[in-house]
């Protein structure tokens, strides 16, 4: 079931509670953030609420935003609007383009609806049938006609890599990118090659994985900016507390990450039991020699490269 559907809203009690950023706000502030929050959980884009172009009525974007869901509460506007300024002061929200936007609910969302499109597919038949159609995207890639379209494409010299250009073979031979003509794909490409490659193959794995029409959508720049922040973390101001902390996400969200796994199955032509023995074993190698403490997406590229040793 799709968060929004839930008559509940997730709290993570704990986080809730001790958010440092948070507790930098007034108890008013706190008041109108839950009922954000629940307007939120109710949002079409989950997590988010749209200033449409109706209720564009002032200079100033944060005096739209509270005069629009002001109404909804029982507070006044000027309540609403210290909140809002605050709240965004304290860095609890971000504005990105028309949207207002709490970051935890589009992340849990993301991977809500990940979950859940692994759920519809699962089972051994299904699975038995996505990687036959994952098979023959892969064998239509090597194929002259295909060829000719992927040489159609120009690839940007920022995005040059052999992985993004073999997750990108895969994604255009998929049934809706076949139908797209060749210059909607050669302005998708051209779209993500202003990111770093890293995050720019997230994107193309990210639309693999879900299946997506397109490669950028209105959060992208916000997981983008959060992306730059954590590759940018100096791991050697961490408490021995964040390290343990940090180590238990890694795991985590990588055991946790399906799509992931099943990518590595198909890079390394293993099944997903062998992905996860080596995955283990890496995790556990990195945390013994004290490599583990650097950005996700560089954990995970050491071990696509460790993984291919060890399978050769």
């Amino acid at each position: 079931m799709p968060l929004r559907n839930q008559p509940y809203l997730p709290l993570y009690v704990q986080d809730f509670l001790t958010d440092e950023k948070l507790i930098e706000c007034s108890a008013s502030s706190t008041g109108v953030y839950i009922r954000l929050m629940c307007m939120m959980h109710k949002s079409e884009e989950y997590g988010t609420i749209l200033l449409k172009q109706k209720d564009k009525q002032n200079e100033s974007i944060v005096d739209d935003f509270a005069l629009k869901v002001a109404k909804q509460m029982p507070y006044s506007i000027k309540v609403v609007t210290d909140a809002i300024v605050e709240l965004l002061d304290e860095n609890v929200l971000q504005i990105d383009g028309d949207y207002l936007i709490q970051s935890r609910m589009v992340k849990d969302n993301d991977i809500s609806e990940k979950r859940s499109d692994a759920g519809k597919r699962g089972g051994d038949k299904t699975q038995f049938a996505l990687a036959k159609v994952k098979a023959k995207a892969k064998a239509k890639v090597k194929a002259n006609a295909e060829d000719e379209i992927v040489n159609e494409i120009l690839i940007p010299d920022e995005l040059n890599n052999d992985l993004f250009i073999e997750n990108w073979k895969i994604l255009i031979s998929m049934p809706k990118w076949e139908k797209k003509p060749l210059s909607a794909i050669q302005k998708s490409i051209d779209k993500i090659k202003k990111y770093d490659i890293d995050f720019a193959i997230e994107l193309v794995e990210d639309a693999i994985s879900g299946n997506y029409q397109g490669l950028c959508f209105p959060t992208t720049e916000l997981k983008y900016k959060q992306w730059k922040k954590d590759k940018d973390m100096d791991f050697d101001f961490f408490t021995d507390e964040q390290k343990d902390k940090y180590k238990a996400k890694i795991w985590n969200d990588l055991f946790n990450s399906s799509e992931w796994i099943k990518l590595n199955m198909r890079y390394l032509s293993i099944s997903e039991l062998s992905v996860k023995t080596l995955l283990r074993d890496f995790l556990n190698k990195i945390i013994a020699d004290e490599s583990i403490y650097e950005p996700l997406s560089e954990v995970k590229k050491h071990f696509v490269n460790w993984a291919k040793k060890q399978s050769a």
